[in-house]
């Protein structure tokens, strides 16, 4: 094994360790409106999310084990994203 692929392995044996660490989100809503679910991101995320009025849907978000606040993110974009889609 070359020092590079060791190099390479630890690397990516941190990069584990690491996600787990920041793996404290647990998403468990069931038929919740999506301004609920925006705000619960942005404060897991602090990011903002500007929610227009027209819109609306329940979302139903569960996730068996804990996962990081930017997948947490990426998981209220795909919702959102299926709900715009379902509204035209």
């Amino acid at each position: 094994m070359t020092l590079r692929t060791v190099a390479l392995l630890a690397l990516v044996v941190a990069t584990g360790a690491r996600a787990a660490e920041d793996a404290n989100v647990a998403l468990n809503f069931q038929d919740v409106e999506l301004p609920v679910l925006a705000k619960f991101v942005s404060e897991v995320t602090g990011k903002n999310f500007i929610v227009d009025d027209r819109v609306r849907g329940k979302v139903t978000v569960i996730s068996p084990t804990r996962i990081t606040p930017e997948e947490a993110l990426q998981r209220a974009n795909q919702e959102i994203e299926a709900i715009v889609q379902r509204g035209k």
